[in-house]
């Protein structure tokens, strides 16, 4: 599964490379926004409430942008209408996840810090119960807007709680997708955060969930059977079909084929 994970991300993100780097590029400024920010407005109020405002734009842009990848991840292309669409109708959703990241950007810049400099046992005890709650929060929240999508009559408080079910249901996948959108980062620094960037790391959050919505169909359709029972092979036979036996060799050296 983690294979076909990998080969699908990818093909994925090549065959919607216009889309994903025209999203990037409003990640970029939203980011440099805030650098910019934080580096020359000496007004403590004034930047904060600017890094609100940048925070706010982030999170509706998140959503839009997880719309499209999301028809990517269908195998769609992407427009700019699918992605006022997603704004509109998930602006709840959209609220929910503001409200989310806002606390873990004040629990890891400021409520963290403060403990720590305690210098004390119990505010080592505190900030590290806090810096743990964080990371739980940052994996569940990979699931956020891909579930949103998925499960389209679901409210965002019920999404939310939906996001820690999976990632406890699938705790080493998680761990996996945590590390592999950290080498797509690291990646996307080299390429001045323009390929793969933030889409592509949301690209292959929605097709991680994808995947992992097959099992739990499966497991619908069968409640007698357990997770043992699964046979990946056939579950995704028809998305195998879909992208086809492109490889990484023949995509670079089409003639040896």
């Amino acid at each position: 599964m983690i294979g076909f994970f990998i080969k699908k991300s990818f093909f994925d993100g090549w065959d919607n490379f216009l889309g994903l780097l025209l999203q990037n590029l409003v990640f970029t400024v939203l980011g440099l926004g805030a650098l910019g920010t934080i580096s020359y407005v000496e007004s403590t109020p004034l930047v904060f409430l600017i890094l609100l405002v940048l925070l706010a734009l982030f999170s509706v842009h998140q959503t839009g942008s997880y719309f499209l990848v999301k028809d990517n991840a269908d195998y769609h292309g992407a427009s700019f209408a699918r992605y006022k669409e997603g704004i509109t109708r998930k602006y709840k959703h959209t609220l929910l996840y503001f409200a989310v990241v806002f606390l873990v950007v004040l629990c890891s810049g400021i409520i963290i810090p403060f403990y720590f400099k305690l210098g004390n046992l119990i505010g080592y005890i505190i900030a590290m119960f806090i810096f743990w709650a964080v990371i739980i929060v940052l994996l569940a929240l990979m699931y956020y807007f891909p579930l949103t999508y998925l499960l389209e009559d679901d409210k965002p408080s019920k999404i939310f709680k939906k996001c820690f079910l999976v990632l406890g249901d699938n705790f080493g996948f998680s761990i996996f997708l945590a590390f592999w959108s950290l080498f797509n980062s690291v990646i996307s620094i080299v390429l001045a955060f323009l390929v793969p960037g933030v889409a592509g790391v949301n690209l292959s959050h929605t097709v991680g969930m994808k995947l992992l919505m097959f099992k739990y169909d499966w497991l619908e359709e069968n409640p007698e059977e357990n997770v043992k029972s699964i046979i990946w092979e056939d579950l995704l036979f028809e998305e195998k079909e879909k992208v086809g036996n492109r490889t990484f060799k023949n995509m670079i050296f089409p003639w040896k084929d």
